[in-house]
């Protein structure tokens, strides 16, 4: 069954149709809770918040809209609202997580691992997404664009700026290591 027919039964009430959306969307939820909130216990809060309005939330959604851009919506409000309720709470950056960053590469150092842990917290959260989209979820510049509502050339010139920051960052990291 495709994604618009799940769509269509769960907005009429079926709740086997809704489990499916789901399982089709908690792991990208999980990973952006995650990526954000740094913690799997409040990623996986984040989770249920998500889907708990999704539910409440799902007989507005315009079909002729993509799912996942109203689910990113969604997904925004919650942590901004997570954010409020916990004030920001400071995250320390330590070795176990570094061996878990998002953007894992096995050639990485501990150490250049932390470096771009650091260097990507350094970003804005427009910024953030935008690396989280395409890098972790594998997202089109199409699909970047529709979730975020920009256009896609601004998504690549916001992409390549945020690229460019990074690697900057990271240079200054590296001469202040040496």
């Amino acid at each position: 069954m495709d994604e618009k027919d799940l769509i269509s039964r769960a907005k009429r009430g079926d709740f086997g149709a809704f489990k499916e959306l789901v399982s089709l969307y908690s792991g990208h939820c999980f990973s952006f809770g995650y990526y954000h909130l740094k913690n799997r216990a409040d990623a996986e809060d984040f989770v249920q918040e998500v889907f708990y309005r999704v539910f409440l939330y799902l007989k507005r959604f315009d079909e002729k809209r993509k799912f996942f851009s109203w689910l990113y919506a969604i997904e925004e409000n919650v942590l901004r609202a997570f954010f409020k309720k916990k004030k920001e709470r400071q995250v320390e950056v330590e070795e176990s997580f570094a061996e878990n960053v998002v953007f894992y590469d096995e050639k990485l150092s501990t150490e250049d691992k932390i470096a771009l842990f650091k260097a990507i917290e350094s970003l804005s959260e427009v910024e953030k997404n935008l690396i989280f989209l395409k890098y972790n979820e594998d997202l089109s510049i199409k699909d970047i664009a529709e979730a975020l509502n920009l256009t896609e050339e601004n998504v690549k010139v916001r992409l390549f700026r945020v690229k460019e920051k990074l690697l900057n960052l990271l240079k200054e990291d590296m001469y202040e290591r040496e």
